[in-house]
């Protein structure tokens, strides 16, 4: 943290030096505070057939895991607990319009608790939008 004081024309910074370790347990605090989620279902309220596949990872080498199959209506549900996500990684929908565009949901973070993560997609092969509920 860096707090600045004004004194007499002359900036003076102070600089207040946190441990590593302390930085850690606040990061762990703030992760803690933001919903986790095993599962995501998307739900097609487009005007299409579209598929997804669901991505997993905490690098830009995501892993991918079976495709939904195309569908028009309803919604397909993706089980992270066949696959092998750590922990607190991030886990998004990628989804795909037949002879259309393909866009990636936003990311919620992974966790073993039986929970679901709602999804829905909305527009035209060329215009939707992939929406976190």
């Amino acid at each position: 943290m860096l707090f600045a004081r004004k004194a007499v024309g002359v900036v003076a910074l102070v600089c207040v030096l946190v441990t590593g370790s302390a930085v850690e347990a606040s990061a762990e605090a703030a992760d803690e505070r933001y919903e986790c989620f095993q599962k995501i279902e998307v739900y097609n309220s487009a005007s299409f057939f579209m598929f997804f596949e669901g991505r997993y990872g905490q690098t830009t080498h995501a892993g991918t895991t079976k495709s939904s199959g195309a569908y028009l209506f309803g919604s397909h549900t993706t089980d992270f607990a066949k696959y092998k996500v750590g922990k607190g990684h991030k886990i998004w929908p990628r989804v795909q319009a037949l002879a259309g565009l393909r866009k990636s949901g936003p990311k919620v973070r992974y966790c073993k608790n039986g929970k679901t993560a709602h999804y829905t997609v909305t527009g035209t092969t060329l215009a939707f939008v992939v929406l976190l509920d």
